[in-house]
């Protein structure tokens, strides 16, 4: 574990809690939190640490997934308008008020473009 993944760690298994940490291992930890007794936080295990970074990791890729599924719907999404555009656009027999949109659209998106 790299020495800011265990500083975050013990951030988040003891929020608020004094240490210092040398190295990247607990073994570095200086913990200077009042004892228990007196109300302070007990020192974190590597196992409380290991917990909270295998979440943070799953809720990290998780997020990177979801991301993805939705650039993934945006793109399809627009691909999908870009192609009705153009077919209504084509068609003598489409409606007019269908028409108008897809000339909205087009117009719209043609102001977006960088110019050249």
């Amino acid at each position: 574990m790299k020495h800011l993944e265990l500083v975050m760690a013990i951030q988040i298994v003891r929020p608020g809690a004094s240490f210092a940490l040398r190295g990247d291992s607990l073994e570095g930890l200086e913990w200077c939190e009042k004892p228990e007794a007196e109300g302070g936080q007990p020192k974190p295990t590597m196992a409380e640490c290991d917990a909270v970074l295998a979440q943070a990791q799953a809720d990290a890729a998780a997020w990177i997934k979801d991301k993805e599924a939705r650039a993934t719907i945006e793109e399809n999404r627009d691909l999908a308008v870009r192609k009705l555009i153009g077919y209504v656009s084509k068609d003598p027999n489409a409606p007019a008020d269908l028409k108008a949109v897809a000339a909205d659209i087009a117009a719209a998106e043609a102001d977006l473009e960088p110019e050249k």
